[in-house]
């Protein structure tokens, strides 16, 4: 349905005409009006670093042909990072635009023990909604229900999906839309996908933000039989993990489908990225290159996927080996979305739109830290394997002495907590292999200093255990 709206310019009404998604053209520039862009966050559970044919998957496994065309029509990042191993404080960090540690979020016993994100903290849609978005969370939340930590209650108009870690693929009984328990739904990833898609349909006239949260490719392992079927690899366990995979990246098309089907695709802007590394019995290749699993601080627990596409805004197929991270998408959608930053609260993440767009290809953070619980699951399991003649309880990784870790350029020094500092070169070094900390005394010193200086900035733990709070306080 076409419309008419008057513009006043130097005095003079210059009718201009728009129709369908309400673009505006100038009768005397003739030249297309920026409009707010749509903002979409697709999150994967648990994707490693080698998920992907962009990331160098290892094709008998993985095959994803719709996460490679975004690689294709977009950037792709090589030192993308979460700032958490595990997925409620990466989850918090993402949404906040901050650490967790400022607000107490260290591991996942801020959700168990205390209830989740504090309602003080304030969230992407919060920041979004006031200004025009329509929003909605499809998918995994993960951080809290109640008092105020519901979706419904941080700036989401709609929400579809669930609040815990995982939940079956196939008769999940913690599902809900709105806060209505939902009895019945189809293979999660797909209904995931169908719903958000049909968010897109009805809110394309508008700005909108969606944040699709997949569970996959969470345990439990379970796909359909024709996503099993897809794949031979020698293990029905494989075989399901590689069809979660590869409904993952169905979806993952289907949503760029439904952005060029409204029209909306090129005021689109879309991040793509995993709340934290694979886990460690996926098929070898899982991390890539990387050391380590989802809960270690390792680089295979906290480096992932990190995508962005906006056609015409980001070049195509360009890499970019500059660290970013979780925390740069809110400052980065305030921008795109013509917001300022808000005042009164420190916002760790910062703007990568240069990056993004290639006119300011500087780097963003001088540094990075993390602080939580390490858990090497390897180590562990092994050592635990060779004593006990079996595999360890679910749940031991709880128990883990805490650790951190300094992201300085391409220097990385690591406390695994049960061991001395250990440093390594990530640009010479991606496996962490060569601990350099012997040869280079004084940047592990400077490191040192610039954790003690953060951690003392930060909040004591949510349900976290505090003598681990207090060895990380003890650090000198």
């Amino acid at each position: 349905m076409q419309r008419r709206d008057f513009i006043k310019l130097t005095g003079a009404n210059i009718a201009a005409s728009f129709c369908g998604s309400c673009d505006i053209f100038s009768r005397i520039s003739g030249q297309k009006k920026t409009a707010k862009p749509n903002i979409v966050i697709i999150l994967a559970d648990d994707q490693g670093y080698g998920g992907s044919g962009a990331y160098g998957g290892d094709p008998k496994y993985v095959r994803t042909p719709n996460l490679d065309e975004f690689a294709s029509e977009g950037m792709r990042f090589t030192n993308g990072y979460v700032m958490n191993p595990v997925c409620g404080p990466s989850r918090a960090s993402l949404m906040t635009g901050r650490y967790g540690q400022r607000f107490g979020y260290y591991t996942n016993e801020a959700r168990w023990v205390a209830g989740g994100l504090p309602v003080t903290e304030k969230t992407i849609p919060q920041y979004l909604k006031p200004a025009g978005y329509s929003t909605a969370l499809v998918g995994k939340w993960h951080l809290g229900e109640k008092g105020g930590r519901h979706p419904l209650d941080k700036g989401f108009d709609e929400f579809y999906g669930f609040d815990s870690s995982g939940t079956s693929y196939f008769e999940s009984n913690i599902m809900y839309r709105g806060r209505e328990k939902v009895s019945e739904h189809e293979y999660l990833t797909t209904a995931f996908t169908k719903e958000a898609v049909s968010f897109i349909e009805r809110k394309h006239q508008e700005p909108f933000f969606l944040y699709l949260a997949y569970s996959a490719v969470h345990d439990p392992v379970e796909a359909t039989e024709e996503y099993k079927n897809r794949f031979d690899t020698g293990s029905e366990d494989h075989d399901k993990r590689s069809g979660m995979l590869n409904a993952l990246d169905d979806g993952v098309g289907k949503i760029m489908d439904a952005l060029k089907r409204t029209g909306v695709d090129d005021n689109t802007l879309i991040f793509y990225l995993s709340d934290n590394g694979g886990l460690a019995n996926w098929p070898e290749g899982n991390n890539g290159k990387l050391r380590g699993f989802k809960r270690s601080l390792w680089e295979g627990g906290i480096r992932v996927h990190y995508m962005v596409r906006w056609p015409g805004k980001v070049p195509k197929g360009k890499v970019c080996d500059e660290v970013v991270s979780a925390m740069d998408i809110l400052p980065t959608s305030l921008n795109a979305a013509g917001l300022t930053m808000p005042e009164g609260i420190k916002i760790d993440g910062k703007d990568i739109t240069g990056l993004m767009t290639a006119t300011s290809p500087k780097p963003v953070h001088q540094d990075l830290i993390w602080a939580n619980r390490h858990y090497d699951e390897l180590k562990v399991r092994t050592a635990y394997i060779e004593k006990h003649g079996k595999w360890p309880p679910h749940g031991m990784w709880k128990t883990i002495a805490a650790g951190w870790v300094v992201r300085s350029g391409k220097w990385k020094l690591i406390d695994t907590g049960d061991g001395p500092l250990q440093l390594f070169d990530l640009e010479a070094d991606i496996s962490e292999e060569n601990d350099l900390s012997s040869q280079y005394p004084e940047i592990v010193s400077e490191m040192k200093q610039k954790f003690i200086a953060w951690i003392r900035q930060m909040k004591s733990p949510l349900g976290w255990d505090q003598k681990y709070y207090q060895d990380l306080m003890a650090v000198q």
